[in-house]
């Protein structure tokens, strides 16, 4: 009787969830769902400390890539456990994978699942990549000392989580490792998913790869570059900016972290000195 209680309150969480994603109206979703006003907005509350609590916190505002998110929510859809985002280097793969998870982070809490992020820039070998990833879950250091191997170690941790989504930044000069972990993992975990952010994709079974490209140039490298020269006290809008401005994405080819130098320079350099080649 009580695990059919609680798979009933499982599902109405879960349509709560989906319906605040299509109507972005709390009323609306507890209309939906068939429950109070005070209890949809005490299960916001609750979720929304749950929800982001492993994730970091974005520094500045996220600029376009409406597409970009719209597309890499389905492909994690259709996909199901594993999703690469693969582009050039500062092409934006960090913040997109951070921007997508965040977006599904309070369905899965309000499921008791747990979103994280692992930077994987210092791993060099499969233990790295394991004990970053036990860091990055909050499972406990001391099991890798009394489980064998790091790879089972992190698994047994895995399956004592529940789901979780799991952000793997910074793949590509591990990733023939990360993708066997992953491999094994998604064999061995039920409700393990994965983002993965590469150079490369990892080439394995059932992996859907999302290829990011450049941001267009106008209007949304032209907005980051406002935003940004805005913050570091250039103040910008798209509608005043002035033809150097556009010169200036151009240049930069929709690249988001070119963009986001050249805006830090901006202090020091004027903005004809900033548009000339180098």
């Amino acid at each position: 009787m009580h695990h059919g209680l609680n798979t009933q309150r499982v599902e109405t969480r879960k349509l709560f969830c989906e319906a605040l994603e299509q109507t972005d109206s709390l009323l609306e979703a507890a209309a939906v769902a068939h429950v109070s006003e005070r209890t949809a907005r005490r299960w916001l509350s609750t979720w929304i400390g749950a929800a982001t609590e492993k994730l970091p916190r974005p520094p500045t505002s996220f600029v376009g890539r409406q597409s970009d998110i719209a597309a890499t929510v389905e492909f994690l859809g259709l996909a199901g456990q594993l999703i690469t985002i693969v582009g050039a280097p500062g092409v934006g793969k960090t913040r997109v994978a951070l921007e997508l998870v965040r977006r599904k982070a309070i369905r899965l809490a309000a499921i008791g699942g747990t979103s994280a992020f692992c930077d994987l820039t210092h791993a060099n070998n499969e233990t790295d990549i394991c004990r970053s990833v036990g860091q990055a879950l909050g499972l406990p250091g001391t099991m890798f000392d009394t489980h064998g191997e790091p790879m089972d170690a992190v698994a047994l941790g895995m399956r004592q989580l529940g789901p979780f989504r799991l952000i793997l930044d910074n793949a590509e000069h591990v990733v023939a490792q990360v993708g066997s972990l992953v491999a094994r993992w998604r064999s061995d975990v039920a409700g393990a998913e994965f983002v993965v952010t590469s150079r490369r994709p990892l080439r394995i079974e059932g992996e859907a790869i999302y290829v990011l490209e450049a941001l267009p140039i106008f209007p949304d490298s032209l907005q980051l570059f406002c935003e940004r020269a805005t913050t570091a006290g250039c103040p910008l809008t798209c509608e005043g900016a002035s033809p150097i401005v556009s010169d200036i994405v151009v240049l930069l080819e929709g690249n988001p972290l070119a963009i986001e130098l050249a805006c830090a320079r901006i202090g020091t350099l004027s903005l004809i000195h900033i548009s000339e080649p180098t």
